[in-house]
């Protein structure tokens, strides 16, 4: 059975296993639980009351908390020093796949 979502978190609910395609070619091919390990030590959760985030990071999701936004990144080290570690889900998974994707690509 093929099933074809652009929402990551559906793939939990009805299999351990799964393909992610990029451009035409599979570029992982594995347990859920692996996608998450790969993501594991490059999501981070950071409150800000001012601007969002910049540089060298993939803000996954931005939720309104009153005085600011809580933003979920994902990013190879850790982006601020008020950035708090968080547990990888799918879509984390899915997000470092698609960064290293995208630094692997030859410039055109």
């Amino acid at each position: 059975v093929l099933l074809s979502t652009h929402i990551v978190e559906d793939i939990a609910q009805t299999s351990s296993r799964l393909a992610v395609l990029a451009n035409g070619r599979v570029i992982f091919q594995g347990e859920t639980t692996t996608l998450l390990e790969i993501a594991r030590g490059r999501v981070w959760t950071l409150d800000l009351a001012g601007a969002a985030p910049t540089g060298d990071l993939t803000v996954v999701s931005a939720l309104n908390v009153g005085a600011g936004m809580r933003y979920r990144l994902v990013t190879d080290r850790q982006p601020s020093p008020d950035a708090q570690p968080a547990d990888p889900s799918l879509e984390d998974g899915y997000v470092t796949l698609m960064r290293r994707q995208r630094t692997a690509e030859p410039a055109a």
